[in-house]
């Protein structure tokens, strides 16, 4: 483990402590959300550290599972859902959430609902595999130069908004995510 990973897990207290521990908030270590580290950094790092790590989950999907689902968000914001809310709510309860979301720098959603339409996420996928999924995921999004489709409950989105979105639900769903130390 690099030297960097390993001072941000002893900044959480995980390091040699054995415990399961939720890595949701790391960005909350100071009492407020840092949005200057509300992009995709962020998130690379947390996939760092869960690759070396012992994981499990308190949520109803496992650890592989909850990183296929955020991955398949990330590729949808590219290629387009498959089901959409109506463009009424879109406009109105989406954009709504999203603002609020965007503003207290927080996402709150049932973590056990599939993206509407949105094939099915295979059983047995591997963590790392998982990590590796969504980390090219991550990149494709990054180097994507053409527009993105809207998203199917909040609408029409900029790069940047759709990039804090997708943290914001990848942190969403790392509060079921625990490191186990030993």
């Amino acid at each position: 483990m690099d030297h960097k990973r390993r001072q941000l897990i002893k900044k959480i207290g995980l390091y040699g402590i054995g415990v399961s521990v939720p890595i949701g908030g790391l960005w909350w270590l100071n009492g407020e959300p840092n949005f200057t580290k509300l992009n995709f950094s962020e998130t690379l790092e947390i996939l760092d550290i869960l690759k070396v790590s012992q994981v499990s989950s308190s949520g109803r999907w496992d650890v592989p599972t909850i990183l296929a689902h955020i991955t398949q968000s990330i590729e949808l914001s590219i290629e387009g859902y498959p089901e959409h809310k109506s463009d009424l709510f879109k406009s109105t309860v989406g954009a709504t959430a999203f603002k609020a979301f965007a503003r207290t720098g927080t996402m709150s959603h049932g973590l056990d609902e599939a993206i509407p339409g949105a094939e099915t996420i295979p059983k047995g996928l591997a963590v790392n595999t998982s990590i590796a999924k969504l980390e090219l995921a991550i990149a494709r999004f990054k180097a994507h130069q053409g527009g993105l489709q809207p998203h199917f409950a909040y609408g029409e989105l900029t790069k940047s908004e759709y990039e804090l979105a997708h943290v914001l639900h990848f942190m969403n769903h790392m509060q079921e995510v625990h490191i186990i130390t030993k």
